[in-house]
């Protein structure tokens, strides 16, 4: 058994690797490597909504019925290697977007199989997903360091070589993953999900407030990756830092995960989101801050430390949000319809929140764009705005007396983080 939850946790950290070394530049890439316009790159960004669609349709039809999950997984990879790096020898827009659609409609659906994998084999051990999921998140953060500071500022490497790279790990990730040993006595669960009862369930006021909540927040996180990028590059950050400099997120999500468990017994749920709610809006305000003292003339020194403030508040925003409704939502729902409930929660807030942010943020940096540079200031109180309206709508959350399931946390840990990606 700990053989195989090393060999669990390697291929968590490869999987994320191959992605953090694409997602966050790769707005970027478009601008500069490319023949796309911003509204353009909006429209390459907002594909991966086909991952929120695919995936449940894999998860309720196909794996474990079909094909084991470590062989679909096996299968999606090679596609995803081929699609990436095909990405890298084009630059029209009709291209791109047809290879970047079929890359996210095989990448996408990974990232709940890596949890399905991992729990088919320690089903019985809550403690220990938690330990195994962290290296996702270190091979995202590892990815971002060596990438930044080795390939591009040490050897003098391009953006453009991360598809390749991004690729060649999946190439190898296809083949790893026909070598872990098939579930033995695998079953799949006795009962069935009512799609009458998942509809109804969220009929529920609350659950209603907490979908939409969850559309709007993810938004502005789209709208983040989309704008982050191409931000960092127009104000002075080196190229070769921008990757490793946003890891910094990813430390203070672990650092905010680490704490969760005590914050969810010590304080209500409602109060947990609206305080993922406002790290939301002191990001997007210290963004917004940098470039405003930037233009003033301020030291170089401290518009990006506020820059770099803004970027920390990414991960606490992500934890304290994210996190907190998968577990409200879970507080709510019968047992019995708990995989339809957020498969059908991902579908409803994964794919419109996906197009969306991606979109927007592609497209307003071209509608703020002038001869004299882009109005930053006025790109960042857009999703400013729209996280003043989600805390506002937040305030309708009723309260609820039960206590925290933290017992299920680091399962409910899983099915947030990979919305992230």
């Amino acid at each position: 058994m700990k053989h195989i939850k090393t060999r669990i946790s390697a291929m968590m950290f490869l999987y994320y690797f191959a992605l953090g070394i694409v997602i966050p530049l790769f707005s970027l890439y478009l601008r500069n490597y490319t023949n796309l316009t911003e509204a353009q790159i909006g429209w390459v960004q907002g594909m991966q909504m086909i991952s929120s669609i695919v995936a449940p349709i894999l998860g309720a039809l196909i794996i474990d019925k079909f094909i084991a999950a470590e062989k679909m997984f096996s299968l999606l990879q090679l596609f995803s290697g081929i699609f990436i790096i095909a990405i890298y020898f084009v630059s029209s827009f009709p291209a791109i977007l047809v290879l970047n659609l079929l890359y996210w409609f095989t990448m996408g659906p990974c990232t709940p199989l890596t949890n399905s994998i991992a729990f088919h084999y320690i089903s019985n051990e809550k403690d220990t997903f938690g330990n195994i999921r962290l290296w996702g998140t270190l091979g995202w953060m590892i990815s971002g360091i060596l990438f930044g500071i080795v390939w591009q500022r040490v050897l003098g490497g391009s953006v453009k070589a991360s598809l390749i790279f991004s690729g060649m790990i999946s190439f190898f990730l296809f083949a790893y993953s026909l070598t872990l040993p098939g579930v033995k006595n695998f079953k799949a669960p006795e009962n069935k999900t009512k799609i009458s009862e998942v509809l109804k369930f969220f009929l529920n006021p609350t659950i209603l407030i907490i979908c939409i909540l969850s559309i709007l927040v993810r938004t502005v996180d789209k709208y983040f990756y989309t704008g982050i990028p191409i931000f960092m590059d127009d104000i002075g950050f080196q190229t070769s830092n921008i990757l490793p400099l946003m890891t910094v997120g990813q430390i203070t999500e672990i650092t905010a995960m680490f704490f969760l468990a005590f914050l969810l017994k010590k304080f209500k749920y409602r109060t947990l989101l609206r305080w993922g709610i406002v790290s939301e809006i002191i990001r997007f305000g210290m963004l917004g801050l940098a470039q405003y003292f930037q233009e003033t003339g301020s030291q170089e020194l401290f518009y990006k430390g506020l820059a770099m403030v803004g970027l920390t508040f990414h991960g606490f925003a992500f934890a304290l949000f994210f996190t907190t409704a998968y577990i409200y939502l879970d507080h709510h729902l019968d047992p019995k319809n708990r995989t339809g409930v957020h498969q059908l929660f991902t579908l409803i807030t994964g794919v419109l929140s996906g197009f969306i942010g991606n979109y927007l943020g592609g497209k307003l940096l071209e509608t703020f764009k002038s001869e004299s540079g882009t109005n930053y200031i006025g790109y960042w109180l857009v999703p400013i705005a729209i996280s003043a309206v989600a805390l506002a709508l937040s305030l309708g959350l009723k309260r609820i007396k039960d206590k925290a399931k933290v017992e299920s946390i680091d399962k409910l840990k899983a099915e947030s983080i990979e919305e992230e990606y």
